[in-house]
């Protein structure tokens, strides 16, 4: 994300590069260059790679110039495929993975890098990628519509140290979708799951409440790859 609030404002003008890779989601493949250079087998050799072209963005922010006036992303969907034991990836002390809401399945890390705005630092007031959209528009200069309401909230006041506490009172875990007409989703679509309440868990704070428990472990059959 380039430009800063005063600069976008003043010029009218924003860019936004949003890059989405599949690595390190089932299945997974890594190219010939980083087949075999990691001790972490295909798993590490994906992340390695993913490494290298985070690294290769921010080379290229660098050489033209743009590095400070570019507010930078980087964080994952879900937690890990547990179902595929250390080749999905581990939550650590969390529990489960990706298809829960428990802690292991929805709790990221995440980073934020703009150099010279925000302070080198962690940060352990809760966010969620959805904050990332209302913090990009304000970046740019720009308001939320008002004609509805949006989960997210801007990052910016947590980002700079101009508040400690994060603008979320509570975070609301949604999955699924209990009726398809409301959602805009075919009948038969796989995110209509019409037994579930749709929202599974809330946390505030240091508490969180599952209304909905269920495990990730589940039948999974993935094709691991190395091109060459």
């Amino acid at each position: 994300m380039s430009a800063t609030p005063s600069a976008a404002a003043a010029a009218g003008l924003v860019s936004l590069a949003a890059f989405l890779t599949p690595n390190g989601a089932a299945p997974d493949y890594a190219s010939k260059k980083f087949c075999g250079v990691t001790k972490r087998g295909l798993f590490g050799d994906v992340l390695a790679e993913l490494d290298w072209l985070v690294g290769d963005i921010l080379s290229s922010l660098d050489a033209t110039g743009e590095r400070n006036n570019t507010a930078i992303f980087f964080s994952s969907d879900n937690g890990p495929w547990t179902i595929l034991g250390l080749k999905g990836g581990s939550a650590g002390p969390f529990r489960d993975g990706k298809g829960s809401v428990w802690e292991g399945g929805v709790r990221e890390p995440g980073f934020v890098n703009w150099l010279g705005h925000i302070e080198p630092r962690i940060e352990s007031e809760p966010a969620a990628t959805y904050d990332i959209f209302p913090t990009v528009l304000n970046l740019a200069g720009v308001a939320l519509p008002s004609d509805r309401e949006f989960d997210g909230k801007d990052l910016l006041p947590i980002l700079t140290l101009a508040s400690k506490t994060s603008a979320h009172k509570c975070i609301f875990y949604w999955k699924g979708c209990t009726d398809s007409k409301t959602c805009g989703l075919p009948e038969d679509s796989p995110l209509v799951n019409k037994k579930d309440p749709g929202l599974w868990a809330v946390r505030c704070g240091s508490y969180k409440t599952h209304f909905v428990g269920e495990s990730s472990s589940r039948a999974f059959s993935s094709l691991q790859t190395c091109f060459i």
